[in-house]
């Protein structure tokens, strides 16, 4: 069938932070997702919840990236109903942000909890230490092939808490104030049913109960942000291949992509519009170095390497950054370095008059050529230009730490 949300669609979406569809898939198409679902939750690399168990042990099943290997799964993710709604409510062309599939067995406990040492499980999606959740325009699509009855779980919404968090501008940086728990207008069931497809704004509350019945609970659930609001810590990275699988949309959709590692990570450190560069060899660069994935948790912040960086600025210019925000990625060597900034309200203990060991640089710089061929990398003129001139809506990205969470490294 043809749908798109129509006007009255649209404004029930910006009042209740949500908006439900049904009858836009037919039961083939249904049943496809549902065998790939089933198949890949059987093999025995799926990941559970608790790393533990294997399916059908009670747990939760995660199916990321291979999903998007299986044409019986990944084509939803480009499904043009799914697509033009999407972007209808965001007012923007999107990026896919993440595709994830769950599959939970009987007896499985749930949500999890909310972050910052919440103890109950109805939360909201935005976090900024998460890739998929850090970006400031995006929205959830939920697809569910079951019905979410009270025995299997129902997803339980607040309607408007999405209207809730405070934002505010801050130079290049908007800054968001969260909702608290307690803040929040009432859960209510949204009843969904097999085939149904809800849209959900990025900072609307919900929560799923265990599941207390004796069949599995599964569905589709696709995050897609708009094209200007890049995630704070830094995107997921999709496969090449499944990149290359895709058709048009799809392709334009997996915007971020590669198979590269991040294998170095540089901070543009901004002080009243002119960056710091430091001497590395007789040439200059931006502060940094080898990445490595400290302080997350698998699967879900794989990409945000603040942390790392944090320690590399801490050692090397003896500052404390207590949030980055991404920038771009640039090849270098092998891998990839994942470029952040961070804008300074007040002047560094670096000494802000040029030296032999850093100079602080400003756009008109960027012309000089004598500057220029002395880069180390050769892409640090390209990320500077990007964060002062490509207009892209960036936010506060964190490590875990920095959030209040504690994980494990990697």
């Amino acid at each position: 069938m043809a749908w798109k949300p129509d006007p009255a669609d649209v404004a029930f979406y910006r009042e209740r932070g949500y908006l439900i569809a049904s009858g836009l898939f037919c039961e083939e198409e249904l049943a496809r997702m549902d065998r790939a679902i089933l198949r890949l939750a059987q093999r025995p690399e799926c990941r559970s919840t608790d790393r533990k168990s294997r399916y059908p042990q009670p747990s939760k099943y995660t199916i990321g990236d291979e999903g998007l290997l299986d044409p019986d799964l990944s084509f939803i993710a480009e499904h043009p109903l799914v697509v033009d709604a999407v972007e209808t409510l965001l007012h923007k062309q999107a990026y896919l942000s993440a595709s994830v599939s769950y599959l939970r067995t009987p007896n499985d406990t749930g949500s999890v909890a909310d972050y910052q040492g919440s103890s109950q499980t109805a939360h909201c999606d935005y976090k900024p230490f998460r890739p998929a959740g850090s970006s400031l325009d995006w929205l959830f699509t939920i697809l569910a092939l079951v019905d979410f009855s009270q025995e299997i779980g129902p997803l339980y919404v607040s309607p408007g808490s999405h209207l809730l968090p405070h934002r505010r501008t801050d130079g290049r940086i908007e800054r968001v104030q969260r909702a608290q728990a307690g803040d929040i207008p009432p859960l209510v069931d949204a009843e969904l049913k097999r085939g149904d497809l809800l849209f959900m704004n990025m900072f609307t509350w919900h929560e799923a109960p265990p599941n207390r019945s004796n069949q599995d609970r599964w569905g589709v659930f696709n995050k897609y942000m708009a094209i200007d609001a890049p995630p704070a810590c830094g995107p997921f990275l999709f496969p090449q291949e499944a990149h290359e699988r895709f058709g048009p949309v799809g392709r334009r959709l997996t915007h971020y992509h590669s198979d590269r590692p991040i294998a170095t990570t540089r901070l543009i450190l901004d002080h009243g519009g002119r960056a710091l560069l430091v001497a590395d060899g007789g040439r200059w660069t931006l502060p940094g170095g080898a990445a490595r994935q400290i302080d997350v948790i698998r699967d879900w912040d794989l990409g945000n390497v603040i942390a790392c960086l944090e320690q590399l600025t801490a050692t090397q210019l003896g500052i404390e950054i207590d949030w980055m925000t991404y920038v771009a990625d640039f090849p270098e060597g092998e891998g990839l370095c994942r470029v952040y900034a961070h804008q300074l309200d007040e002047g560094p203990a670096l000494d802000l008059r040029p030296s032999s060991e850093w100079r602080w640089v400003g756009p008109d710089d960027l012309g000089d050529r004598d500057l220029i061929d002395n880069l180390l990398l050769g892409f640090e003129a390209d990320a500077l230009q990007a964060w002062w001139h490509d207009g892209l809506r960036r936010g506060i990205g964190e490590s875990q730490q920095r959030a209040g969470l504690k994980a494990p490294s990697l």
